[in-house]
């Protein structure tokens, strides 16, 4: 987590990016409905694990405790352990169970983690490789498809699956492994005969992020699926996959591959075992991905294929998406929320973003994303009513003015990561929150909250409150101007005769801030001489205007 709660000051330095759980993946990272089975979810700091949450209806998981294992001691005898990191749940997927993409969070005492993708389909049946199933050793067999197969590359040998085929069949392998975050690997795909040998006749797609590779069997016989890593990455037990495997509906490709809004037209499919080659397509929502949709029918499309509306048709709009996508709300004080913004078709007004129907005593301030900005900050906030230790879901909703009117838009939770130096992103549906984070949570108060009004020529002098920190402030811990990142300056800290209190003087740069300039202000708190600049602690939003 970027930062962090704790009990003693002696630590807080040392602990800012320690504390808090951090989730790597799960394992199998999904399944079918009305399954009932195993999970393992590798991680760390997951001492005092008291949940895992996931996002959506239909789903439980139960703790089962740590995953035990035989090590070999210094004398050679096998000898039982506990690997702390790595967490057995019990997973129960209802066959009513809507099938998609969720969220996944381990929970402790007093933090959340972020999330990691869980697949549910409703479909095919799975399969879990075993332990043995590696180059060499034992291989693990299809014995029907089209299924879901589960692995991880836990070595630099690929994992080996073994089916029978007939001649003129065209299998399909299709891999999530670059859409379950936060692996970040590039998987794998070939087809083999059973001595290992490379088969001919395998069409590979988007190898890159996605991979996809189409094999037509030459002639009747036994065959192998490998998975693997690419040369570039790292293998271990966080590497997960889930591969769809069998006589699938592949789209290629569709002519044409756009229209106008509001057309009716037929597309011509391009792929392998398609059931017709022929749709009828009706464009009538503004959503291209709508269109993609009715286009596929069910069939498994290439990764990055889209079907694009008429520029001319399309209408200004936007969307926002934040950073981190699972909060951690300290006792009467305030977490981060980073805004990112992509605007669309000329769209560049004024954004503005608020919880929608918050809990009670949760609150969000600021969320003003200025004309033309690509991004922006909010806070969340509560005033100290003592929470139970749950998880709960929050809604932030973005509203803009287009043609006119009021246009609101759900704002997205997304969790970063990197393949092969590239950054990508998963997206999920809702933010997930735990309030009163931490034995004894930092925080840090402001005053006055608003309006704050700003001279170029004269510091400002905001007075902060906090009952485990003010006093510190100056030595080891200083304040500093985490939003907007240039324009305004800490100028020093004053102490005060009360302790719970410290006054800070800040300065405005007239090159950057202009008479009439507007926006919102956040403060935070790090260890003096942290190159990261990772806050213990932040500041409610507070507006502020230039004169």
């Amino acid at each position: 987590m970027r930062w962090t709660v704790l009990a003693g000051c002696v630590l807080w330095g040392m602990a800012v990016r320690a504390a808090g759980p951090v989730l790597d993946y799960v394992y199998p990272a999904g399944g079918r409905t009305g399954s009932d089975f195993e999970v393992e979810v590798g991680g760390d700091r997951f001492s005092g694990v008291v949940q895992a949450v996931v996002s959506g209806e239909g789903l439980t998981l139960t703790y089962l405790g740590p995953v035990r294992t035989t090590v070999l001691n210094k004398k050679g005898r096998p000898v039982a352990t506990v690997l702390p990191d790595r967490l057995r749940f019990r997973v129960v997927i209802d066959k009513e169970a809507a099938p998609g993409m969720r969220a996944l969070r381990v929970s402790t005492a007093y933090r959340l983690s972020e999330p990691v993708g869980f697949d549910v389909q409703s479909v095919l049946p799975e399969l879990s490789e075993p332990a043995t199933n590696r180059a060499g050793a034992a291989v693990c067999t299809l014995e029907q498809m089209p299924l879901w197969v589960n692995g991880r590359v836990s070595h630099k040998e690929p994992d080996c699956y073994r089916f029978e085929a007939r001649q003129g069949m065209r299998i399909v392998a299709c891999t999530q492994a670059a859409t379950l975050p936060p692996n970040g690997f590039l998987p794998t795909l070939a087809f083999c005969d059973p001595s290992g040998n490379p088969c001919e006749g395998v069409t590979l797609h988007d190898a890159e992020h996605a991979p996809v590779a189409v094999f037509e069997v030459p002639r009747d016989g036994s065959y192998a699926l490998r998975v693997g890593a690419a040369a570039t990455a790292q293998t271990g037990d966080a590497h997960v996959y889930r591969v769809q495997v069998g006589e699938l509906p592949l789209i290629t490709g569709f002519t044409p591959s756009g229209a106008r809004e509001g057309e009716s037209l037929n597309v011509r499919l391009e792929g392998v075992n398609l059931p017709q080659r022929r749709i009828r397509l009706f464009t009538g929502g503004k959503d291209s991905a709508l269109c993609l949709q009715a286009i596929t029918e069910g069939a498994w499309v290439l990764p990055g294929l889209t079907f694009e509306l008429d520029a001319e048709s399309a209408a200004p709009d936007y969307r926002v998406t934040m950073t981190p996508a699972s909060l951690n709300i300290p006792a009467e004080g305030s977490t981060l929320v980073n805004l990112h913004v992509q605007r669309f078709n000329g769209f560049e007004g004024e954004i503005r973003v608020a919880l929608d129907f918050p809990p009670l005593s949760i609150a969000s301030e600021g969320g003003v994303i200025p004309p033309g900005a690509t991004g922006g900050v909010l806070t969340v906030s509560t005033d100290g009513v003592r929470y139970p230790r749950t998880v709960f879901g929050l809604a932030l909703t973005a509203t803009a003015e287009l043609a006119g009117q009021p246009a609101k838009r759900a704002v997205a939770p997304v969790r970063r990561y990197r393949v092969a130096g590239n950054a990508r992103e998963q997206v999920f549906v809702e933010p997930a929150a735990r309030a009163n984070a931490g034995m004894d949570p930092l925080r840090i108060n402001i005053a006055p909250k608003t309006p704050l009004t700003v001279s170029v020529d004269t510091p400002v002098r905001l007075t902060l409150f906090s009952s485990s920190l003010a006093a510190h402030l100056g030595g080891l811990y200083e304040p500093v101007v985490l939003f907007p990142p240039s324009g305004f300056s800490v100028e020093g800290v004053q102490r005060t005769n009360k302790q719970e209190r410290a006054a800070v003087l800040l300065t405005c740069d007239p090159r950057a801030m202009k008479p009439g300039a507007t926006g919102q202000l956040v403060l935070g708190c790090i260890k003096r001489g942290d190159a990261g600049r990772v806050p213990l602690a932040v500041t409610q939003s507070v507006p502020f205007v230039v004169k």
